[in-house]
């Protein structure tokens, strides 16, 4: 009997320890990286973390989400966070609060921006104090911010991202669809889709992806022909075709980024490029340290064909986080590549490679 029960202990600590050895394996515990540095770099200094931004290329000005995320994490923060409105055609040295208009229950995380025919509309992710997971809808006037309205629907349950496509329609990634821990560990650990991405199409909302593995960003092509969806456990950037009349995706490409992919920017010329974690396991270490324990970055770059497919990632920018860590977005802009962070207070700006 004893024999018996110290093979199954035996048989069980092999099982842990052959998953604990995959999963650090899996979360790139074992990767060394190649630092590869950008060119004429300096940094924008503000008050907290721009985890993702935009650029209304007509005029200039970004639109910065900004909130103080490792505070949220230790469950000390105190104060909502903004959205910061910084001029690139004044070489800013830095970026502040201000007064944009936002609700006061607003602790922001992705962001779109649209120009229409109706006018130039901002959406901002809202994961609000109360628990609510809404999406706040503002009319942009230049540096001024309007807020016009709350939107919500109940498969919005875990939004990181998302993309607007008209005055009202926008598709929004969640970055989790797990119902229990189980569910969670597979996410995580083992890249299981439960994720989904949900329409709306300015009057009802409804499921367009199921079974995503956990997206941390979403963007359209230019002409709004492609949505382009980052899988942050998969370590892919996916492409759909849209069908513009109905807002249906159908899935066409997956590339392979090798890093947790993050928040993607489309520039003026189409090129498409990703932010991301190229070790999610000391991306992991960061935030359980509090910020003590650095967390690499890298960009990756990608090109549309004649046909509006994107080619191959193209590594552009890997860094050990010591100049900016937890790259979450790198926007190109006038010869200038801006990257904002989960957790860095400031924003890194280098000659576009």
């Amino acid at each position: 009997m004893i024999k018996r029960f110290l093979k199954i202990v035996a048989t069980v600590v092999f099982i842990l320890a052959i998953l604990g050895f995959w999963s650090y394996a899996n979360m790139d515990g074992f990767k060394e990286l190649k630092p590869l540095a950008l060119n004429n770099c300096s940094t924008i200094t503000g008050p907290a973390a721009a985890e993702d931004m935009v650029v209304d290329r007509e005029t200039g000005l970004a639109y910065l989400s900004v909130l103080d995320r490792m505070a949220v994490v230790r469950g000390e923060v105190k104060s909502p966070g903004q959205i910061v409105v910084l001029d690139l055609n004044s070489n800013p040295v830095g970026y502040d609060w201000g007064e944009s208009g936002v609700p006061t229950d607003f602790y922001p995380h992705g962001i779109s921006l649209v120009n229409t025919i109706e006018g130039k509309f901002l959406f901002v992710i809202n994961h609000r104090a109360d628990g609510r997971e809404t999406i706040e809808r503002f009319s942009v006037d230049g540096a001024r911010l309007i807020y016009l309205e709350t939107l919500s629907h109940t498969a919005i349950t875990h939004p990181n991202d998302l993309v607007a496509v008209g005055p009202r329609k926008f598709y929004v990634g969640n970055d989790s669809g797990a119902s229990n821990a189980f569910e969670k560990l597979q996410e995580m650990v083992f890249g299981v889709g439960y994720s989904t991405i949900v329409y709306m199409d300015g009057e009802n909302g409804r499921v367009a992806v199921e079974g995503f593995p956990s997206s941390s960003g979403i963007n359209a092509s230019l002409d709004g022909k492609f949505v382009y969806i980052s899988g942050t456990s998969s370590r892919q950037l996916r492409s759909y075709r849209r069908d513009i009349a109905t807002g249906d995706l159908t899935p066409i490409e997956n590339i392979a980024t090798g890093m947790g992919t993050d928040n993607i920017d489309v520039d003026s010329e189409g090129t498409v490029w990703v932010a991301g974690h190229p070790k999610v396991i000391d991306l992991i270490k960061h935030f359980a340290s509090g910020g003590v324990k650095t967390a690499p970055s890298q960009i990756m770059r990608l090109s549309p064909d004649a046909t509006g497919l994107l080619e191959s990632a193209e590594r552009v920018y890997t860094s050990m986080g010591d100049d900016i860590g937890a790259s979450s977005v790198a926007v190109n802009y006038a010869g200038k590549l801006y990257i904002g962070s989960i957790t860095s207070p400031f924003i890194l700006t280098c000659d576009t490679p």
